[in-house]
């Protein structure tokens, strides 16, 4: 990351000069779109593959380890170590809804958000330490109450 800095002063009409700093901080990080993937629809699709699930009270949702991994250092970690959850072949996310666990899967493949719902998503995000999604949602979140 690298800050760039402007110095400069402003002198308003009839009153006092004010001095000021305008600092910019600049990331540039390389992004690939998930579309990038060739036949990621496929993967979406697939069940016969799928070697994971996410589990909710209420039903789970067929997933792709390494996609997991790729999306969350929790999930690696998870599925890397002795967890029960490598053992069972599930982790079991208290506090959602199967809708919520399709939304992360929606967006995990094909970087798409719901339309609502996104208050969940957030908690997920923010539980699995996926930093992506969680300003995605909070994005989505802030646009819908401005709208």
């Amino acid at each position: 990351m690298e800050k760039f800095g402007y110095y400069s002063t402003l002198k308003a009409k009839n009153l006092a000069t004010f001095s000021y700093f305008l600092e910019i901080d600049i990331t540039v990080r390389k992004e690939f779109p998930v579309t990038s993937i060739p036949n990621i629809d496929k993967f979406y699709e697939d069940t016969e593959f799928t070697d994971f699930h996410l589990h909710a009270t209420d039903g789970n949702v067929p997933m792709h380890k390494a996609l997991l991994a790729a999306n969350s250092d929790v999930f690696k970690a998870m599925l890397n170590g002795e967890w029960k959850e490598k053992g069972e072949g599930q982790i079991n996310i208290e506090g959602v809804t199967v809708k919520t666990l399709q939304h992360l899967k929606d967006y995990m493949y094909l970087g798409v958000l719901p339309d609502e719902g996104l208050e969940s998503l957030l908690v997920v995000a923010a539980r699995y330490l996926m930093d992506k999604l969680k300003a995605d949602c909070i994005i989505g979140i802030f646009v819908v109450n401005i709208l």
